[in-house]
């Protein structure tokens, strides 16, 4: 069974140019006596917080048009779902041009408390608008459609009463934003979720209702209409640096194209919509809601809008808006439930068999006895950080050691501090060693971890003293934990301002060392951090690990903060990629995978340089026959790893497209 659920991004151009008029009020007008005419409805996604600034500036008098509009949508059943840029939340009008907060740009990274007040202020302007105190939207879509990391934003707009999010689009990837739905593609038409919008989870309190793609060759998005909009503004408003990492996001086999009725021509909305139709004739039992997405701005050819809406009546599609069709889906759900089946999923993308975690595995988490060790050196910039993080646990540790490694500055005062008010922090002090590298902070660990020898605890975590992270961090690592009796060593990614990790390339096997959580027994099994000056500690340890049987795991629905950038304490940015190069080679990394990742790693800043510089590392040590810091084992144990990993990426960009 097929519903077609048309939604339109209401706003101006990303940079706030533009006339309301034009590219809001009039093709909204237009657009919705198009639907009366065929009797159906669409839902409006208001970009609310671009409109409350508007008005509060008072820079364009058709804003009372725009919220006359909003109005009227509301009161005729077209659907008014929740869209929000917050990066218009610290707007200001300079100059004659808004001056836009770009550090605010994604709504998921920003703070639980920023969230909230940005979600409320949006709620209420948008409640004013529609002149309904109570009124609550049923649906959101994310500015950019940027819902990533899902947790903290899903839990504040769930709070408030939002049930469907409709920012994913399968596939699609954005480096420049840490945007990643590519795992998305083996899942249905829909799907709920908790706190990855990616992963579906039964127990789950959110719909996903993707927009809809295919996964088509990159060469079939050059089409001349759809080159004009990206000509118009899109690159027009981004950095040279921002245009070739989107650039790279194109370098493969298979790319996302959206169902957007603006930019399509109608022969490739009728081509996709004929495919739909050919698969519920085979699986007429699975319910398929269709999301297409398009923009006032962009809504210039109405002639083709027009004709798709005839060409659906023809083949007896209704259009519905999420407002009917979250019944069917909540039915769905509960038949599934009944019978321990998925959601909207086609028969090649089952996954009956995701179980979410139990609730008794849950309350064992608490049980779980936890104990910390941090190496510091010189960290009185940052260390403050860490401690409130820790302190503001929700499970706090057993014990935490931290180790202050010859540290000059105010490190030791800081902690001292903090360890006179918290009897489980202690402080030990290494002498002060000339020479900085790796194997001395392992030394430094290994005092801790010699404090901590006799207590009774279940997990050993190696934390860096420059991060921070949410007062629920730990005890959701510890549940995973619980929840699954091999893992042996878990960890988030780590973010570094608005850059965050990027599992793209890496498994989500690797666990990054600014964060190290291992089962006691597993720490025990790998014979813990060996002291190579190189560096490369973490890695070795996670991968032994693995050798050892146990599983590792990155959980990528909680990063954490990283304040000092990863290596930037001895080398620059240039030196960071030199190095990775250098020390991928002596840590048993296989040439044939090297290459594959320089060039990938071009599309990462430094842009091009750091690929270049990486791989110039690694093959100058391959010619000067550096030596290796791993046993034989170890590097063909990694090789293989690595070459299966290369497999997967190949074969799934060969193969990747929609169910």
């Amino acid at each position: 069974m097929i519903d077609f659920v048309f939604t339109i991004d209401y706003e101006i151009y990303g940079n706030g140019a533009g006339a309301l008029d034009e590219l809001v009020y009039e093709p909204a007008r237009r657009l919705k006596q198009l639907f009366q005419d065929y009797q159906a409805r669409f839902v409006t996604f208001v970009e609310i917080a671009e409109f409350d600034k508007i008005e509060a500036y008072g820079t364009d008098s058709a804003i009372d048009l725009v919220k006359q509009q909003i109005m009227e949508f509301h009161r005729d059943g077209f659907e008014i779902g929740l869209h929000l840029h917050p990066q218009w939340s610290n707007a200001r009008y300079e100059n004659g041009m808004w001056s836009l907060d770009q550090s605010e740009y994604n709504l998921c990274t920003l703070a639980k408390a920023r969230i909230t007040e940005i979600v409320d202020a949006s709620l209420t302007y948008l409640r004013h608008v529609v002149d309904e105190p109570q009124f609550t939207p049923l649906s959101f879509r994310g500015g950019n459609w940027l819902f990533q990391p899902t947790q903290t934003a899903a839990s504040v707009l769930n709070e408030r009463g939002i049930k469907i999010d409709s920012s994913v689009f399968k596939g699609g990837l954005q480096r420049n934003y840490s945007l990643d739905y590519r795992r998305a593609v083996k899942n249905g038409y829909y799907w709920p979720f908790s706190s990855d919008v990616n992963e579906p989870d039964p127990k789950g309190t959110w719909f996903e209702v993707p927009i809809y793609t295919d996964m088509v060759p990159p060469w079939r998005m050059a089409t001349s209409k759809r080159m004009a909009y990206a000509t118009q503004y899109v690159i027009a408003g981004r950095s040279a640096k921002q245009k070739l990492t989107s650039a790279f996001d194109y370098l493969r086999f298979r790319y996302p194209l959206k169902l957007d009725y603006c930019r399509m021509t109608l022969t490739e909305m009728t081509s996709m919509v004929d495919r739909i139709i050919q698969e519920d004739q085979r699986e007429p039992e699975s319910y398929k809601p269709i999301v297409a997405i398009g923009h006032t701005k962009d809504l210039t050819d109405f002639s083709s809008v027009d004709s798709f809406l005839a060409y659906l009546r023809t083949k007896k599609i209704e259009i519905h808006t999420f407002e009917a069709v979250y019944p069917k889906i909540l039915q769905m759900k509960a038949q599934a439930d009944c019978v321990g089946s998925s959601y909207g999923e086609s028969k090649v993308a089952r996954h009956s068999s995701m179980v979410a975690p139990g609730e008794s595995g849950k309350a064992k988490a608490a049980n779980l006895k936890y104990v910390l060790i941090t190496p510091a050196r010189n960290e009185a910039a940052f260390i403050e950080k860490t401690i409130q993080s820790v302190v503001a646990q929700t499970n706090l540790p057993l014990k935490w050691v931290i180790v202050s490694d010859g540290s000059t500055d105010d490190t030791d005062e800081i902690v001292k501090r903090y360890a006179a008010e918290h009897p489980w922090i202690e402080l030990i002090r290494m002498p002060e060693r000339r020479e900085r590298h790796f194997a001395g902070k392992i030394h430094a660990f290994n005092a801790g971890y010699a404090r901590v020898a006799d207590l009774d605890y279940d997990v050993v975590g190696n934390l860096d003293g420059d991060t921070s992270f949410d007062e629920d961090y730990f005890d959701f690592l510890l549940k995973k934990f619980v929840d699954n009796p091999r893992l042996g060593v878990a960890g988030t990614p780590f973010r570094e301002e608005s850059f965050q990790y990027d599992f793209s390339f890496t498994s989500i096997e690797h666990v990054s060392g600014a964060c190290q959580l291992f089962r006691r027994e597993c720490f025990e099994d790998v014979g813990g951090y060996l002291p190579i000056k190189t560096g490369g500690v973490d890695l070795v340890a996670v991968i032994t690990a693995r050798m050892k049987g146990w599983q590792t795991r990155s959980f990528l629905e909680k990063p954490y903060f990283h304040h000092r950038k990863i290596s930037s304490a001895k080398h620059g940015a240039l030196g960071i990629a030199y190095n990775a190069g250098r020390t991928d080679y002596t840590h048993g990394s296989s040439p044939v995978w090297q290459f594959f990742r320089c060039i990938y790693q071009m599309s990462r800043p430094p842009i091009v340089v750091g690929g270049v510089l990486c791989f110039a590392g690694f093959f100058w040590a391959l010619a000067t026959r550096a030596e290796k810091v791993v046993t034989p084992d170890f590097a063909r144990f990694r090789r293989v790893e690595q070459m299966r990993r290369l497999s997967g990426l190949v074969n799934n960009a060969l193969t990747l497209r929609h169910p």
